[in-house]
């Protein structure tokens, strides 16, 4: 999540909806519960969307799509094989697709926060960055205490230069996640290009302390140190 570093990639995480179903299984084994869930039940749409998302994650694109598909022509309301299906597209580069999906989810589900976040992603993704923007404050707006929206939003605005947003939001992030080493450093760059270099120095610090290993944090921390 060090964007700042590289000043042309946002990172970016897409929703993969699951949906509230939790177990305490591996990878593997939800992989293998899905794909039995579907044989066994072949009108479960969700069991269509979750084996889609983990065909996502595998990088399986063609057989994701298929799945979730499936779910949509099962329930086409299903707002999270929506979701799903966008980001199906906008990890394929179909990003015209992946924005007509999530916003025909915001249709059925017009306060689902996350769903902008992957809006302003795929914004990124396209290079227009003040569309992103957009989309994130939306996504802030809707969602306060989901902490992507406020990193990426914050991120975004560290691309556009306006690195006093950026702090104040990392800032924000950090009241919801204060163990967060990647914030603390996307904070410690922030403040290190706005000129704030006492506080630079701390987030750095603060970064090794939660990190030890950090060696972009120390190169960092060394480069301001010798220059006093």
């Amino acid at each position: 999540m060090k964007i700042f570093e590289v000043c042309i990639l946002i990172f970016i995480v897409f929703m993969y909806s699951f949906g509230t179903y939790k177990r305490n299984f591996t990878w593997q084994d939800e992989f293998t519960l899905w794909q039995d869930v579907v044989i066994k039940s072949p009108q479960n749409p969700r069991a269509h969307n979750n084996l889609g998302v983990f065909y996502i994650e595998r990088g399986l694109l063609e057989q994701a799509i298929t799945e979730i598909k499936t779910a949509l022509a099962l329930t086409p309301n299903f707002v999270n094989a929506h979701v799903s299906l966008g980001n199906a597209f906008a990890e394929k580069g179909l990003f015209d697709d992946a924005l007509r999906e999530y916003r025909e989810a915001l249709n059925l589900k017009p306060d689902y926060g996350g769903v902008w976040v992957n809006i302003g992603n795929v914004f990124i993704k396209m290079g227009k960055l003040n569309k992103a923007i957009e989309a994130y404050k939306k996504a802030v707006k809707l969602s306060p205490y989901y902490l992507n929206a406020k990193i990426n939003l914050a991120l975004a605005y560290g691309m556009k230069g306006e690195y006093h947003k950026a702090i104040s939001l990392l800032k924000e992030a950090l009241l919801l996640d204060p163990k967060n080493a990647d914030i603390h450093f996307n904070l410690a760059v922030s403040l290190e290009k706005k000129g704030e270099i006492k506080e630079a120095r701390e987030e750095f610090r603060r970064v090794l302390e939660l990190n030890p290993r950090d060696g972009e944090a120390k190169r960092h921390l060394d480069k301001l140190n010798s220059s006093f």
